[in-house]
């Protein structure tokens, strides 16, 4: 077992920690050159520019797919107005050979004439049908909808609510859910005499509230 010398002079541990520290501290980046900070500049501008374009790129792409949209629709707008338009003319075919049938049946005409006409009824039916083409349903009592109905004729009715539908001028029809053609009405009205008297009420009544008043 060695002997600890206790006369000799302590050692310097300051200076062993000191170099120890300094061992341990990492070694510093060296400057970068001119031409390397160059060059990073350069690189740095070339990503801001890739950066821009692809943004732009974005911005075009999407510019792109609204012009095919708006393209597209007034491509189908132009169909769906030429489909209405040929669907017109057919319901009106339709109509005409409805009235021609009907001139048949009072004149008790041919069997043959009125069936190929019912035939001819029945097969534009179809076609309007296969195209998504409805007859406007107008129930009994109904009321006048102007969405659907438009009013030509009013008559006087003390039995029906007012603008309760009494007749059917002309058929309406709906075309994929949309009105094409309103159904022309015969609406019911209150009679000009019930009206005569709810207006002379009215006009009492405002004479009263003018005597109070005063």
């Amino acid at each position: 077992m060695s002997e600890i010398d206790f006369n000799s002079p302590p050692k310097d541990l300051t200076k062993d920690t000191q170099e120890q520290a300094k061992e341990a501290e990492p070694e510093s980046e060296p400057e970068l050159s001119d031409r390397e900070k160059s060059l990073e500049k350069k690189l740095q501008a070339e990503t801001k520019k890739s950066a821009e374009l692809a943004k732009r790129t974005l911005y075009l792409q999407a510019d792109l797919v609204n012009s095919q949209r708006q393209a597209e629709k007034r491509i189908a707008d132009a169909r769906d107005e030429t489909s209405v338009k040929y669907i017109e003319a057919m319901i009106s075919l339709k109509e005409d050979l409805e009235r021609a049938l009907s001139i048949v049946d009072e004149g008790k005409q041919s069997s043959a004439l009125t069936e190929g006409l019912n035939m001819l009824v029945t097969k534009l039916d179809s076609l309007l049908e296969s195209d998504d083409v409805r007859r406007i349903e107008i129930p009994d009592e109904a009321t006048l909808d102007t969405r659907f109905h438009e009013a030509v004729a009013f008559s006087d009715a003390t039995d029906k609510k007012e603008g309760t539908i009494i007749s059917i001028v002309r058929n309406g029809y709906t075309y994929r859910g949309k009105v094409i053609k309103a159904a022309l009405v015969e609406v019911a009205r209150a009679k000009q005499e019930e009206l005569g008297r709810q207006e002379e009420i009215s006009v009492k009544s405002g004479s009263q509230t003018s005597e109070i008043g005063s």
